[in-house]
């Protein structure tokens, strides 16, 4: 009788254990804002996210960011380590391709530990890729440029080259 009440707590704290480890709850990677992202190709993009370490124990963390084809990662993680409770801020910033096509993309940052490899979390970021117009130089000649705008702004551009003075 003895050894069962001795089993049972220890057999609780395991299964405890194990629920927590397979919820992936131990470590929270979040935005610090909002993570969508507005911007232009050849133009530089930084989110700051938010490492929570809900454990209590401390991890060394790696971390792997897929960016789309021709984008470059700019801020490139170390391993780290989080402390039990701990909550870190981390940059991350990414140069969008001069080419990109304007639309829809999407950046993952997966965080994890690297002694324990089932401790993990990812985020999606959201980026939109605006399109660039041509604006009439100062000099008459025709350049084009970046145009990133609020979604909630209204753009009229008359382009009929009989208005120009």
């Amino acid at each position: 009788m003895k050894q069962i009440r001795i089993f049972i707590p220890i057999f609780t704290w395991l299964i405890l254990i194990a629920a927590s480890v397979m919820t992936g709850t131990e470590i929270e990677v979040k935005p610090e804002e909002d993570h969508v992202i507005v911007t232009a190709p050849g133009h530089i993009a930084s989110i700051e996210l938010r490492i929570v370490n809900n454990s209590y124990r401390a991890y060394e963390m790696i971390a792997d960011v897929q960016l789309p084809e021709g984008w470059e990662l700019i801020t490139h993680w170390f391993p780290f380590t989080v402390g039990e409770g701990e909550i870190q801020v981390r940059p991350l910033s990414f140069m969008v391709s001069g080419v990109a096509v304007p639309g829809k993309y999407t950046v993952i940052c997966h965080v994890q530990s690297r002694e324990f490899p089932s401790i993990h979390d990812y985020i999606h970021v959201t980026v939109y890729v605006e399109p660039r117009i041509p604006l009439l130089h100062e000099s008459g000649k025709d350049e084009t440029k970046s145009a990133v705008f609020p979604s909630d702004s209204l753009i009229i551009m008359d382009t009929r080259r009989d208005t120009l003075p």
